[in-house]
């Protein structure tokens, strides 16, 4: 059978015309049907008024234009491999997680997120303690107690330091094994502390590594809160 536009449709049915049965069977080609299993395909855009429940398989979404999310929430856990849109891959303005996220490549403010190292503009570390920006960084140092120290939160870290000695601490983020910092003490002297209740080269726990001035150091993250230092 053949498909027809509403005005084709009309021009059948209209005032005197005997329909055949050919015409009815056109008309109801022309139609989507709520239970037909198979591809129904629209040669326009639906543009609906109230929400439609979407069917997703198992396995795939597929959006072949542009997918627009102002914000994904999960009170649970969500895991994403790679979220695609057009074979791109998609830009979140706002990611908010409350369980626990899994993402081998996820973009937030263009930003690559990943299970370890987070690329971005900015970073609240008071709620990412954990991640760290890929690039270089300024780091002013703070405090002269571990508690207070600085969170080096770049892969390279250009430390400042200041003269009177009262801010002179820096502290490597915790749960990074395997990660690699550098660290360029711009400054005067200071103190690299390890994460609270980690150790350096093997000192004594929350023991800080003493940093000369106008030196830079490599940080090996060895386990959660474990650093080896050189």
């Amino acid at each position: 059978m053949t498909t027809y536009n509403k005005a084709t449709l009309k021009t059948f049915f209209e005032q005197g015309d005997i329909p055949s049965g050919s015409d009815y069977a056109n008309l109801i080609d022309s139609q989507i049907n709520i239970v037909e299993t198979g591809v129904q395909v629209m040669g326009g855009a639906l543009n609906p008024t109230e929400l439609i429940t979407a069917r997703v398989s198992a396995t795939d979404v597929n959006v072949t234009g542009t997918f627009r999310v102002a914000g994904i929430t999960s009170a649970g856990t969500m895991y994403v491999d790679n979220l695609m849109a057009g074979n791109a891959l998609v830009t979140l303005n706002a990611l908010n997680v409350t369980g626990t996220t899994s993402a081998d490549r996820l973009y937030a403010n263009s930003a690559v997120v990943s299970a370890m190292t987070m690329n971005a503009a900015s970073i609240n570390t008071a709620t990412y303690t954990s991640f760290v920006k890929y690039g270089v960084g300024v780091v002013s140092a703070a405090g002269t107690t571990q508690g207070a120290a600085a969170v080096l939160i770049n892969t390279v870290n250009r430390g400042k330091g200041i003269a009177d000695g009262t801010t002179t601490g820096f502290t490597p983020p915790a749960n990074n094994a395997g990660l690699v910092q550098y660290l360029f003490n711009e400054g005067v002297s200071a103190n690299l502390w390890p994460p609270v209740g980690g150790t350096i080269n093997g000192l004594a726990a929350n023991t800080a590594f003493p940093l000369v001035a106008s030196a830079m150091v490599t940080i090996v993250h060895l386990t959660a809160s474990a650093m080896a230092v050189k």
